[in-house]
Formats: C-alpha cells, structure tokens, sequence
C-alpha cells in the first residue's frame, strides 16, 4: 500500500509543480508574445 500511495502523491507534486511553473511564466510574460501575434 504504501508504494502506490507515495507515487499518487508524487504525481500530484509533479502536477502542481509543473501547473505552478506554467503560471508564472503566463504572468512574467504578461502579453509579450500574444500583442506580437495579435497585430
């Protein structure tokens, strides 16, 4: 039991890590990218 319980909760880790990682790129390029493809 305790195998498969310690790799679901390594696996929520991962997600909100790489979910975390992903918003603050969004935010730190706030639109840089999208006003260039915008117009």
């Amino acid at each position: 039991m305790h195998g498969p319980a310690t790799a679901g909760w390594l696996l929520v880790a991962l997600c909100a890590a790489a979910g975390g990682y992903c918003l603050l790129r969004v935010r730190g390029s706030d639109g840089g990218e999208r006003r260039g493809t915008a117009g």
